[in-house]
């Protein structure tokens, strides 16, 4: 079934994630590594989760300036996950890491 067309406005400051993410704990992700396969494995409960785990990345690529981002499993005692930098990962879920190199991207831009 066709989904409705949306524009998305990114602004700085703004939080990647939607209300429905943040108080709905079904939308989740769960990261893990096959080594049989040897790839890694981004499972999303949801279109809302992989939608909010794709504004957090371009959030960081267009106003970001730390090089890198991270997004880990958090739960605290007596609640369920919580969602770290737009996204909620699963409690067995690993850790996932976005690096990229400021410097590389500035020496690019200048050449052009």
């Amino acid at each position: 079934m066709p989904r409705k067309s949306q524009t998305i406005v990114i602004r700085e400051g703004d939080s990647a994630t939607s209300p429905e993410v943040l108080h709905d704990e079904t939308h989740c992700m769960h990261a893990h590594f096959d080594a049989d396969r040897h790839c890694i494995n981004l499972d999303f409960s949801s279109r809302e989760a992989l939608r909010d785990f794709a504004l957090s990345l371009l959030q960081e690529a267009s106003f970001g300036h730390s090089g890198q981002l991270e997004f880990y499993p958090l739960k605290m005692p007596g609640r369920k996950e919580m969602v770290v930098n737009g996204v909620r990962l699963t409690e067995e879920s690993s850790r996932v890491f976005v690096f990229y190199d400021e410097r590389r991207i500035e020496q690019r831009t200048k050449a052009t």
